[in-house]
């Protein structure tokens, strides 16, 4: 079944088709079974190929695994959707942000809109790409002048990495340790997830050990070996900041598609149905798939997509027929979606 579907992909989707992706990663779950297809290079003007296993970075798909964790704090009645932040969180807020629930950041109706790249003109933000501090202690930095801010009052959607960004808070202060530790021991053990990490993948600075990120600069394409500046500064990670191989991603979307269907023991009934339904008038479910009609999935398809604008990502899930869809890149240049949509869609098409 691998070899036919890995062949059946070659055939269809050719890297000639998406010129202006450096190298990217797809596959396809179905039958209990997950595979993988590569194509291209690790890093522009290096040699080094993209291999099956190799990590790419999640960008936003990060947002469904802090979505699950908080989950798995309602479940054990730590939170409800319901709490309020103020319960939690004690620092200083205005009284515009105090009454914010979980519910409201995880469906990202918590009526905080907050561009960070213009506070202080750009100096808040760039503080954090110098920090010694751990992620821990730059979240409540962050936090203490955020939630001192007023917030719109409106509680409609509007996107958001500061709704996530509180909820990693929100699991540290409850677990009384950092992020990174939380998603080892809450999903990354668990799940079996081999490889994944926080950060631009790979190590070596010279040789591409793992995908490196893309930029473009005038049209003109460059390579970003890893480092600490190679990434959104680690106060982001809740929101988007995880790197996993394909196939261990694969596990936790699988452990997604149980919970939609009813399949999967983590969560009690009444938290499950509200985790993965969306509020009234949305699309953007508490788990943090936008949740569609499709008549290919025969049902509901929920989708994520993610990029930190030098690498991207998408997923389609399809619960009713126990299957997925999923591919990475390690750029994210012009209309990246659509590229991304045109490669989902041909395996979709070749079912």
């Amino acid at each position: 079944m691998k070899k036919t579907l890995c062949l059946l992909i070659l055939s269809l989707v050719s890297l000639n088709s998406f010129p202006t992706m450096i190298g990217h990663s797809y596959g396809k779950f179905e039958k209990g079974i997950f595979s993988e297809v590569t194509h291209g290079l690790r890093a522009y003007k290096h040699k080094e190929k993209i291999k099956k296993n190799d990590p790419f970075h999640l960008g936003s798909n990060t947002k469904s695994m802090t979505a699950y964790m908080v989950a798995k704090l309602i479940n054990r009645g730590d939170l409800s959707f319901e709490t309020k932040i103020s319960r939690i969180l004690k620092m200083k807020m205005h009284e515009s942000v105090s009454s914010i629930t979980i519910g409201e950041l995880l469906s990202q109706r918590s009526g905080l809109v907050i561009d960070l790249l213009s506070l202080d003109k750009g100096e808040f933000f760039k503080s954090f790409l110098k920090s010694k501090l751990s992620g821990k202690e730059d979240r409540k930095r962050l936090l203490s002048r955020v939630l001192s801010m007023k917030a719109t009052g409106k509680k409609e959607y509007h996107y958001s990495n500061i709704n996530h960004i509180i909820l990693g808070h929100i699991l540290e202060i409850v677990h009384q340790k950092d992020f990174v530790d939380i998603l080892k021991s809450e999903l990354f053990i668990p799940l079996k997830m081999e490889g994944c990490g926080l950060g631009a993948p790979g190590k070596s600075k010279r040789s591409p050990d793992a995908p490196w990120m893309h930029y473009q600069v005038a049209k003109k394409i460059y390579a970003l070996p890893p480092g600490p500046l190679s990434d959104n500064p680690k106060v982001f990670s809740p929101a988007g900041r995880v790197h996993c191989p394909l196939s261990s991603w694969a596990k936790f979307l699988e452990e997604t598609m149980r919970g939609i269907r009813g399949d999967s023991k983590t969560f009690k009934n009444a938290v499950r149905v509200v985790f993965y339904s969306t509020p009234k008038n949305s699309t953007y479910s508490y788990s943090g798939f936008i949740s569609v009609y499709r008549g290919w999935a025969r049902g509901y398809a929920y989708m994520h997509s993610g990029s930190n604008t030098l690498s991207s990502s998408l997923v389609w899930l399809a619960p009713s027929l126990n299957r997925f869809y999923v591919v990475a890149a390690n750029s994210a240049f012009d209309d990246f979606h659509s590229e991304l949509d045109k490669i989902i869609g041909t395996m979709i098409e070749s079912r």
